[in-house]
């Protein structure tokens, strides 16, 4: 049984500069691991049967295309610089045919985060599927992490109020339910180190190779 359902779809946060990690961080393997971050994400959603699509800079599209070429199962769109994360999504959701693709829910997973476990996508579909229209986030140890599902209706509002699209999520979701404009955030308890194990810098990759915590 796949963790998704009709009118599910991912979209891969990957449009930041990466100036820390020195180099796009979809690029950028695990130590002892060939797969990419961008890879190892796309083949966790295309094993639940949850089409993705990647947002990224327009100088890295034709790397990121490049990359997944063999594997395939995801389209990749450029953004123009600017704004933080809830732009991000907002450019993919936008990006979509709506005559051809009914979507409901988005799963945002911003790229440096390549250690979700397959395991968690149907704890947070199955909270999503028991909680329609609210947003779903998994939390680890007490620290809220992603993917994050969004329902289409706060992504409609996200697009009404332009200046949002400056925050990051974790802002804009903060914002959107002290206005009351959707209610507070389904959070989902989850035995999974990796939605919130980001790696930034080339110090993060040897943290992860010496095995402690990123």
């Amino acid at each position: 049984m796949t963790a998704g359902a009709t009118g599910d779809h991912a979209v891969v946060l990957a449009r930041g500069t990466s100036s820390r990690m020195g180099r796009p961080k979809g690029l950028v393997t695990l130590p002892g691991d060939g797969s990419t971050f961008l890879q190892r994400i796309v083949a966790l959603y295309r094993r639940s049967g949850i089409p993705v699509t990647v947002v990224t800079l327009p100088a890295v599209v034709s790397s990121y295309r490049a990359v997944l070429a063999a594997t395939g199962g995801a389209g990749v769109v450029a953004a123009p610089a600017g704004g933080d994360t809830a732009r991000t999504l907002l450019a993919g959701w936008q990006s979509f045919d709506s005559a051809t693709e009914r979507i409901e829910r988005i799963w945002a997973h911003p790229v440096d985060l390549p250690l979700v476990k397959q395991a968690t996508l149907p704890l947070l579909a199955a909270a999503a599927r028991e909680h329609p229209g609210r947003i779903v986030r998994p939390v680890y140890a007490g620290t809220p992490g992603h993917p994050v599902l969004v329902p289409v209706g706060v992504l409609e509002i996200l697009a009404a109020h332009p200046e949002c699209a400056d925050d990051k999520l974790q802002s804009f979701f903060t914002r959107g339910t002290a206005a009351g404009w959707f209610p507070d955030v389904v959070a989902v308890a989850v035995a999974d180190a990796g939605v919130s194990s980001d790696f930034d810098t080339p110090a993060d990759l040897r943290r992860y190779e010496r095995r402690e915590d990123p």
